[in-house]
């Protein structure tokens, strides 16, 4: 099944964090997807990543950049419970990332565009909150469906710390109490 990405259902205003001035920012929903507010807040993060590594799209690494920098999520404890700490992925995470060139800001303000993968990760995502029941999509579904893309850069990072998809799902349903 395939969704198309709309912009209008997700405004939301938000403090940037390389600056003090308040910018509308329309964050991307899928159709028919519900979002958490804290995965809204984990797409935003996930845009500033990107744009703080000179990228030019959103893809898995950014989101999973993202759900470590919001922290206090589902996905965020999982991923500590598991790694034992958190800065440990990032620091990984920043080593297998290749920057892009230097842009101006300008030429990259507002939202960018979400990679192919991305975009499976998030609609892995959905099918990840209808397996569970849930009818919202939340950080440890984005989590899920990042752990789904196989080939995808966070996975093969999280391989390499020891981490995999099955200790990060185990993880996710003890927290959510789901046997």
């Amino acid at each position: 099944m395939r969704y198309r990405l709309r912009t209008l259902l997700a405004t939301l205003l938000v403090w940037r964090p390389w600056g003090q001035r308040r910018q509308l920012i329309v964050v991307p929903e899928i159709s028919g997807a519900r979002f958490t507010d804290r995965v809204r807040k984990v797409l935003l993060l996930a845009n500033y990543e990107s744009g703080r590594l000179n990228h030019e799209y959103i893809g898995p690494e950014h989101l999973l950049l993202a759900v470590l920098q919001e922290g206090s999520g589902v996905a965020a404890t999982a991923l500590r419970n598991v790694s034992g700490d958190r800065g440990r992925i990032e620091r990984e995470m920043e080593r297998w990332i290749i920057r892009g060139p230097a842009v101006t800001s300008s030429s990259l303000s507002g939202m960018r565009p979400m990679t192919p993968r991305a975009k499976r990760v998030i609609e892995h995502a959905k099918e990840e909150a209808q397996m569970l029941n849930h009818d919202f999509v939340g950080t440890e579904h984005i989590l899920l469906g990042v752990m789904r893309e196989h080939e995808s850069l966070p996975v093969q990072v999280l391989l390499s710390l020891g981490i995999d998809a099955t200790m990060v799902r185990r993880e996710v349903r003890s927290i959510l109490g789901v046997t």
